[in-house]
């Protein structure tokens, strides 16, 4: 009777596997079939032209951008992250800590 069992579990993991493994091989095989290596070179030839082109107007269109924020006469905010008491987080951990602590 357990060894029947035992038989079972073991058929259905097997079977479990086994359809695993198909869908690993299914899944690469569409994968393999769906590539198309071609446009991918002609991709990478067009974008190495246009970013020499581009390199120049980035850098002023750059320059642009650095020239109007320094002409700007309203100051920058300044962000801080100050610390507004204690979070709920900290004061539940210490009083786990204490708690832990007790005899």
């Amino acid at each position: 009777m357990v060894l029947d069992g035992l038989y079972m579990s073991l058929i259905g993991l097997a079977v479990v596997f086994m359809v695993l493994v198909f869908l690993l091989i299914t899944i690469n095989l569409l994968n393999y079939f769906d590539r198309k290596p071609s446009k991918k070179i002609i991709e990478v030839e067009t974008t190495s032209t246009l970013n020499k082109s581009e390199s120049n107007i980035e850098n002023v269109v750059a320059a642009i951008a650095l020239s109007l924020a320094m002409s700007e006469k309203t100051p920058q905010m300044n962000i801080s992250n100050k610390n507004s008491g204690s979070s709920n987080w900290l004061s539940i951990g210490q009083q786990r800590l204490f708690r832990s602590r007790e005899v």
